[in-house]
């Protein structure tokens, strides 16, 4: 899975990876249901997430005419910046830098907890809204030689700077980071990946392609971005015009963890509300665009909060039967696979209701510099 090398000099199966596959896919599948039931499907939905999310998105941009209704689950949409951030992240807790061990990620978390799990009006160990958190790591910095319930200095340095996310050697932000607070229990959970980004810059994403002469500096990130364009005009998949999908009646149900700290939580956030700036509005937008994040869920599913959710019953709801998601009820699974608590999660409001002077600039509150 994290091995790009297949894309060296191979557009073609870039192509195929970046958005064509899915498409071609969705028409074998139409042609097989009409062959074996003798007519076709009333109504076809593509679900997925991940890299699954953004050939989502890609559906909904490329080919607006596919699909009745699309799930888009924790799309990694901005292709060479989500490889620049994780490879940043993954440098801090399995690389050269690596100094977070298992017991400094759980100090850091209940000190995260402590001061900013009862901004929503109740202690339940997840954070409503992560971006209403402000967090000074300088705060749990050892003072002795103990360091059983506090940070080293080089620790909270590591932790700092995986929640403000890369920088170049000059200060200058190279792209956001997906690790909010209350994310922090999560991010050891990821060993391997550190791989990726490597292969990624290696073989897929730079042009002209480096091969075995790259080795990722972290002080290039921003050059291997710019160097990332035609790439990222084939696998990214952040165009915000999605009038033609709207217009053929489709419906875009997106959904993300708060506590997903590689899968791009400001991006998402970001895009939506850029959306909303396309179309004209917040009520426009929520007509067929509904995004919503999940207090307490990790990359996909899994996490503390209520991430067992039917998200293809509401997508159907939505699209066969026109009642709009108002909120989906979610739940923890506990030991035994029943319910330990449920949750409703409603859809994230960006912009106004009626015009796009809010949604007009969207980057601040939407990205989370609050």
């Amino acid at each position: 899975m994290t091995d790009a090398s297949w894309a060296l000099e191979n557009e073609p199966a870039l192509l195929d990876y970046g958005f064509r596959a899915p498409h071609v896919t969705g028409l074998i599948a139409r042609a097989v249901v009409g062959h074996i039931y003798g007519r076709q499907a009333r109504l076809a939905y593509y679900s997925g997430c991940s890299n699954g999310g953004r050939e989502a998105l890609q559906l909904a941009q490329h080919y607006p005419t596919d699909y009745d209704g699309i799930i888009a689950g924790a799309p990694s949409m901005r292709w060479s910046e989500l490889f620049a951030h994780l490879h940043w992240f993954a440098n801090r807790l399995y690389g050269d830098r690596a100094v977070l061990d298992r017991n400094a990620l759980t100090i850091l978390h209940r000190f995260v907890l402590d001061r900013c799990d009862e901004l929503d009006g109740v202690r339940d160990g997840i954070l409503e809204d992560p971006r209403e958190c402000q967090v000074d790591v300088g705060q749990i910095i050892c003072r002795g030689r103990s360091t059983r319930n506090c940070l080293t200095a080089e620790q909270a340095q590591a932790a700092r700077e995986i929640y403000d996310g890369p920088h170049d050697r000059e200060g200058r932000r190279v792209t956001y980071s997906s690790a909010m607070p209350g994310s922090e229990l999560v991010w050891d959970d990821f060993d391997g990946i550190e791989s990726y980004p490597q292969s990624v810059f290696r073989y897929q994403s730079l042009m002209p392609a480096p091969a075995e002469a790259l080795v990722v500096d972290e002080a290039r990130l921003n050059e291997y971005i710019r160097r990332s364009g035609g790439s990222d005009a084939i696998l990214s998949a952040d165009n915000p015009d999605l009038r033609r999908f709207r217009d053929n009646g489709g419906r875009l149900l997106s959904y993300m963890g708060w506590n997903d700290p590689i899968g791009g939580v400001r991006e998402t956030i970001d895009y939506y509300a850029t959306v909303e700036r396309v179309i004209g509005g917040r009520e426009a937008t929520q007509g067929f665009y509904r995004l919503f994040m999940v207090p307490g869920m990790n990359h996909c599913t899994g996490g503390d909060g209520a991430y067992q959710i039917d998200w293809l019953n509401a997508l159907d709801a939505w699209v066969d039967g026109q009642q709009a998601p108002l909120s989906i009820t979610g739940y923890r699974p506990a030991a035994n696979g029943e319910p330990a608590f449920f949750r409703n999660v409603s859809p994230l409001l960006i912009g106004s209701e009626h015009s796009t002077q809010e949604a007009s600039q969207p980057s601040r509150d939407a990205l989370g510099d609050r």
